[in-house]
């Protein structure tokens, strides 16, 4: 099987799969011989946040000496970027000689007359299988979708787990409250393990946390609030806890609240204070507000839900203020992009909608005539070239161009404007 084949067989499995449950990815684990009961996994959740508190945790885990997985969704560039070792990518025929592994197992189980796995399934099975095969010592695991029934969940106890901050996405799917998905997010705690969660946690979220803790035996352990020293758009030096000096080159406040929960994970797995400084100064985690030029500058951000566009907006009022905002938008239909569209709209001077290669896509013109109610100078350009080039040409001397509203558009800037990918 080529790397192409590859990709298109995992790429071809329906996205949901049945009822949500663990029982296909069980099933389809057992068959290779239960891979994941092999690995010490770092268990994260939540709605923002997880995919930042991974990056830190694992680049942490890899400082202290640790050989270190790390499985997160979805990727910016590369499908191999989910699955990486000590910060590189599988290679891809690794990827290849797993997926025919997982592939070949999940054919037999169908046979059978089994439901069939879907695609997440499917590529976290190749994790779960890559992972024990390599050796890892630890598996930062960030969840998909959820947490209670993600694939991911099927680990039977993680060496320590986090809910990262909690909002609303993916309501048809976990609940249309917080309480609801604080409650699927709170699903991956298991008896006995300690839990981290940010001081900033939305209330109705943190009691739910506190309360799935004490019914299960976890411990939890709540951040406490950096104090921050200096920010700019290319991160933040933070005090935390009155003695840790951080420096954390993701900028945004939300980020300084992320660093937290990793200070406290790997604090708890028993990490000396001087590593976790050079680990989470050492992170990448491209496409969140990334400044990919200066002159003027130009700043990528992959937020995609309504709190991931609140921070994202936040930054922009902090870093930015007074300067004249362009924005270029990209959005899934799925969202509730009506006040997302609104949160940038009514900073931009001008609004450009783009379309997103991807079947659940809004139209351009729909973006832009959503975008018009909030900006007098809104438009619609076929792709991202267009855009970019209708906004270079619109932009003034002290503007800022912000591309934002989709992790595939997100991965689409980067590319475009040459950044390497993770």
């Amino acid at each position: 099987m080529t790397y192409e084949q590859c990709l298109a067989a995992i790429e071809s499995r329906q996205r949901f799969s049945g009822a949500p449950g663990l029982e296909r990815i069980a099933r389809l684990l057992r068959r290779l011989g239960d891979p994941q009961e092999r690995l010490r996994c770092v268990h994260i959740a939540g709605t923002n946040g997880k995919g930042s508190v991974s990056a830190m945790t694992a680049s942490v885990l890899q400082r202290a000496g640790y050989r270190t997985g790390l499985f997160t969704s979805p990727h910016l560039l590369d499908f191999r970027e989910r699955f990486r070792v000590n910060g590189r990518m599988i290679p891809k025929d690794e990827l290849c000689r797993h997926a025919e592994r997982v592939l070949q197992a999940e054919a037999e189980i169908e046979a059978e007359e089994y439901e069939p796995a879907g695609e997440f399934e499917i590529i976290t099975a190749i994790a779960f299988s890559f992972f024990a095969a390599i050796g890892c010592d630890y598996v930062v695991l960030e969840c998909g979708l959820g947490g209670r029934c993600d694939a991911t969940n099927v680990i039977a106890k993680p060496a320590i787990a986090c809910i990262t901050s909690v909002s609303f996405d993916h309501t048809a799917q976990l609940g249309d409250s917080i309480v609801q998905i604080a409650n699927e997010k709170c699903g991956i705690i298991k008896p006995g393990c300690m839990v981290v969660t940010p001081c900033t946690q939305a209330p109705d979220a943190l009691r739910t946390t506190r309360f799935a803790c004490v019914h299960r035996g976890a411990g939890l352990r709540v951040t406490s609030l950096p104090e921050i020293v200096r920010a700019d758009a290319f991160g933040s030096d933070i005090r935390y806890d009155d003695d840790l000096e951080l420096h954390v080159p993701l900028p945004g406040v939300h980020q300084t609240e992320n660093a937290a929960c990793a200070v406290e994970l790997c604090r708890l797995l028993g990490i000396d204070d001087v590593v976790i400084a050079a680990g989470i100064s050492a992170v990448r985690w491209p496409g969140r507000m990334q400044l990919v030029q200066t002159d003027p500058p130009i700043l990528i951000d992959a937020g995609h839900n309504q709190a991931g566009i609140h921070t994202l907006c936040a930054g922009l009022d902090s870093l930015f203020r007074g300067r004249s905002v362009t924005a270029i938008m990209g959005i899934m239909r799925d969202k509730d992009y009506e006040d997302c569209v609104r949160q940038v709209a009514c900073r931009a001077r001008r609004f450009i909608a783009t379309q997103v290669d991807d079947p659940r896509a809004l139209d351009a013109f729909a973006l832009a005539a959503c975008a018009a109610r909030a900006c007098s100078d809104a438009q619609a350009a076929p792709d991202l070239p267009s855009a970019v080039a209708a906004a270079r040409l619109a932009m003034e001397p002290d503007g800022v161009l912000v591309i934002c509203g989709s992790v595939y558009l997100a991965g689409e800037a980067l590319k475009f404007f040459g950044e390497p990918g993770i």
